[in-house]
């Protein structure tokens, strides 16, 4: 048990940078107000209101059909064209004439992009929702109205502002970016258990992403403001060109972004459309759980991705591989702990016999979710291992995996009921995606 133990911290030291330090915390906050604030929606939330809300944040995640993973292009493209991850000040880019101008192309396109992304998203998912619930008769339309559409609006500006947060991960600026994030993610978790607490309902959802939205603002407009002005002001050069460079990953991204959302967010949708919002709601907790253990193991590739492709620009594939091997082997003895949390966990509440075990799925349910998640973040590893080198080579992958899983789930729903849920994920994720992505990493590195 020992060595065990001591190989861990090893291989943690191994992987350490400075913003480990903030996602770690962040994880923290994750454990303590993740069951906080799912009891507070059990007890202040009606059956009815719980599946709404659960269903809103399903629906929400179309945001990632719109983005269609740019954020992976412009983070890798930066990082490519930034070398130096520590200077990214208004003094070094004004002596650095060549990575000025082509940061600035960078730049300038990642705001128009997101800029029509961000609009076309609050547009196109406000009025569709607004369609969606009009006909409901199980609480008064108006609030269900004013809480999604002020939902989707606070979304819009979040994901307008997603490309400037990626383009300064690539910029090596990973490390402020985390301790925002983490003040904001409190932030916003205290104040969603606040707003509920005092019986906000449905609008707790959409008000508690407030502290996310001044962080961006601040951080965009107040920390690197003198930076971004001089790249908007930079010249146009002809070493970067968008149909060439950015267009041919891109539409790959989308095609994956596309069917990834298919893959996991329908999910809840389906379940309202088959089995009621009760149903929803209570599958919902298990897929809010799911997603909160697949944040913390991927987040390791997430702080990771730029090292990698700044590896790959300077062809150190040897030390890329190691860095590779390191990371799945943190996140696989992550999941073991997890899922052994999980257990005593669950075991625990059995025994105490707390109420809100008759609002949230049974424990095979959750469990089979969990093990889904861990296994998805082996297949994150592996394919923030291809998106290093700039390409796009999982979408013929995510089109056969969330096709399948939808197929499946769809289908088992009226035989299985929630049970369809968690099978059909931790099918695709262990016999379509994991043998899949491995396949094409070593087929890159063959090729090498």
């Amino acid at each position: 048990m020992y060595k065990i133990f001591n190989n861990f911290l090893s291989q943690f030291r191994r992987l350490y940078n400075k913003a480990l330090n903030y996602s770690l915390l962040t994880i923290i906050s994750q454990v303590l107000l993740t069951p906080i604030n799912i009891i507070i929606i059990t007890i202040k939330l009606s059956p009815e209101e719980q599946g709404f809300y659960y269903t809103f944040l399903s629906l929400i995640s179309l945001q990632s059909f719109f983005e269609l993973g740019l954020f992976t292009y412009v983070t890798n493209k930066s990082s490519s064209i930034f070398a130096n991850t520590e200077r990214f000040k208004i003094n070094f880019l004004v002596n650095s004439e060549s990575i000025k101008l082509n940061l600035g192309m960078l730049f300038k396109i990642t705001i128009k992009l997101y800029l029509i992304i961000s609009f076309s998203f609050f547009i196109i998912v406000g009025g569709s929702g607004l369609f969606f619930f009009s006909d409901t008769y199980y609480l008064e339309l108006s609030e269900i109205q004013w809480a999604w559409i002020s939902l989707c609006f606070f979304c819009a500006i979040n994901l307008f502002y997603l490309g400037f947060n990626s383009f300064l991960e690539g910029c090596g600026q990973i490390e402020i970016i985390s301790k925002l994030k983490l003040m904001a993610f409190i932030a916003s978790g205290l104040l969603l258990g606040i707003l509920l607490y005092f019986e906000f309902g449905l609008m707790s959802l959409p008000l508690s992403l407030l502290p996310k939205v001044f962080k961006d603002i601040y951080l965009m407009h107040y920390v690197f403001n003198k930076e971004f002005n001089l790249l908007i002001r930079a010249k146009k050069t002809s070493g970067f060109n968008f149909m060439s460079e950015v267009a041919p990953m891109q539409f790959r991204l989308a095609v994956s972004g596309i069917f990834s959302f298919m893959q996991y967010s329908v999910m809840a949708p389906m379940v309202f459309t088959v089995l009621g919002p009760v149903q929803a709601g209570i599958i919902g907790v298990g897929l809010q759980i799911t997603s909160f253990v697949q944040q913390i193991l991927t987040r390791w590739t997430h702080i990771h991705q730029p090292l990698m492709a700044k590896l790959v620009s300077t062809h150190k594939f040897t030390e890329l591989d190691q860095l590779v091997i390191n990371i799945q082997s943190v996140i696989l003895k992550l999941s073991i702990i997890l899922i052994i949390g999980f257990v005593l966990v669950f075991v625990l509440s059995k025994s105490l016999e707390f109420h809100i075990l008759d609002r949230i799925p049974g424990f095979g349910i959750i469990l089979l979710l969990i093990i889904a998640g861990c296994v998805y973040a082996q297949v994150a590893v592996r394919v923030g291992y291809l998106r290093a080198f700039v390409e796009e080579r999982v979408h013929f992958m995510s089109i056969s995996n969330a096709i399948f899983n939808v197929v499946l789930c769809y289908t088992l729903l009226k035989f299985i009921g929630m049970y369809a849920v968690p099978f059909s994920y931790l099918i695709c994720m262990l016999f379509v995606a994991l043998p899949w992505s491995q396949r094409l990493v070593l087929e890159k590195k063959s090729s090498l």
